[in-house]
This record gives structure tokens, C-alpha cells and sequence, in this order.
């Protein structure tokens, strides 16, 4: 499976768009246990979602040894660039932004062409 296959896969999986929304919400990193509350899944279920993401270069992981010891994900930069498209249109599915706010939010992160694919049909959808 090359990379572009890994990219279009990988958001399919389930915790995948919670789990990078969570962490770009947090500042750009979280702790794995922080992220495990939010999805309300198991610990397991939870690191072998962020494992696809980091497989698929979204995340970093680094963990913290000693007495209180932790696991923190990272964003990559294209995880944080998908992240915000994804909140963008969670956003913009929950009422929260506009159509108008949502479209001028896709301008600022570089997809011009986004609004032109969802208002035309153009666009490639899955």
C-alpha cells in the first residue's frame, strides 16, 4: 500500500477523525489517556487507531517513562493540516460555522477549490 493509499484509508477507520480533531483541539498534542476518555473506548482500541494515523504520518507518538508515566501524540504537520479540514466540517455539519464561514475557513487553510467541489458536485466524494 503506498502513501496515498495509507491517506485515504486510514480517515475511514473508526476513532481515526476523533482522534486527530481531539488532539488539534488540545493544543496539538495530547496524552494517550486524555484521548482514550474522549472517544470513551478502550485503551486498546484507542492506540491501535493513533498506531494507522501514525503509520499514515499524522501522529508522533513519544512516551514518557517513570513514576508517572505517559503517552503523548503529536501532530504532524499534514495530521494538523487534515485536522483542520476535518474540524471544519464537523463545524460546519453541527451548525456551529456557516456555509459562508466554512468556505472562507477553507480559503485561509489553502482549499480554494474545496467550496467549488461542494457547491458544483464536482469534486471527488467518498
Amino acid at each position: 500500500m503506498d502513501d496515498d493509499e495509507t491517506q485515504k484509508s486510514v480517515l475511514s477507520k473508526s476513532n481515526s477523525v476523533g482522534i486527530l480533531v481531539f488532539i488539534l483541539q488540545s493544543g496539538g498534542s495530547s496524552k494517550a489517556t486524555f484521548i482514550r476518555d474522549f472517544l470513551g473506548t478502550s485503551y486498546y482500541a484507542m492506540q491501535n487507531s493513533a498506531a494507522r494515523l501514525i503509520e499514515g504520518g499524522l501522529l508522533t507518538i513519544e512516551k514518557f517513562h517513570g513514576k508517572s508515566g505517559y503517552t503523548l501524540y503529536t501532530l504532524t504537520d499534514r495530521g494538523r493540516a487534515a485536522a483542520q479540514h476535518l474540524d471544519a466540517a464537523e463545524r460546519t455539519i453541527s451548525g456551529e460555522l456557516s456555509v459562508e464561514e466554512s468556505e472562507e475557513l477553507a480559503k485561509k487553510l489553502g482549499s480554494d477549490d474545496w467550496s467549488k467541489n461542494q457547491k458544483g458536485g464536482g469534486g471527488r466524494r467518498s
